[in-house]
């Protein structure tokens, strides 16, 4: 977390949004990036940045001409992320599930990759499926989709559904050990 970043705990205390006590770990981040094949991608949307913990990390790998499009409707996330200067970083104050919407104001239909962190398990089903499906139809041919910093494998069932395959890892060496989940749209997924 940077300097100006507000504290997880305090965050998760009081925004019934948020879902994690502490920041994603350096060898989950190194999962994410493992996973995302930054040099291939022109834009990548992350949905609940928090205060930018993975934003950073995969903005130093991203190519010079990427674009970095970040949601996240926590006021002091919000706060922390704008400290990011990065030019080809922009920050958006949205709600992951309205993703389509929020990036169509914008004129971005279609992206290369999508990470998310978001706690899952506070959204419904719907918002679950909702979302996935969202982010199906956003991703280029051959898009990944990378979900991060999971304590269940809730998501594997609603992302396999509409993708095909997932990637499943555990992360033990991180406070707390969690999931990251991988997938690539191939044109196989569900309509």
């Amino acid at each position: 977390m940077s300097p100006k970043s507000p504290g997880y705990i305090r965050q998760y205390l009081v925004d019934r949004d948020v879902g994690a006590l502490r920041p994603t770990g350096p060898y989950v981040i190194r999962r994410l990036i493992r996973n995302l094949e930054p040099e291939r991608i022109s834009t990548i949307v992350e949905l609940g940045p928090g205060p930018g913990v993975a934003t950073r990390p995969v903005l130093e790998v991203l190519p010079k001409r990427a674009r970095y499009i970040a949601i996240e409707k926590n006021g002091a996330f919000l706060e922390a992320l704008k400290s990011i200067t990065d030019p080809r970083f922009e920050v958006i104050r949205g709600d992951a599930r309205a993703v389509k919407d929020v990036l169509a104001a914008r004129g971005v239909h279609e992206v290369d990759a999508v990470i998310a962190s978001l706690p899952f398990s506070f959204l419904t089903r719907e918002e679950r499926a909702a979302i996935v499906g969202s982010v199906y139809s956003l991703l280029t041919e051959g898009g990944r989709f990378v979900i991060f910093h999971q304590f269940s494998r809730i998501m594997k069932p609603f992302v396999r559904e509409r993708f095909g395959q997932v990637d499943v890892r555990f992360v033990v060496r991180n406070v707390f050990p969690c999931f990251v989940l991988s997938c690539r749209k191939n044109g196989s997924g569900a309509p």
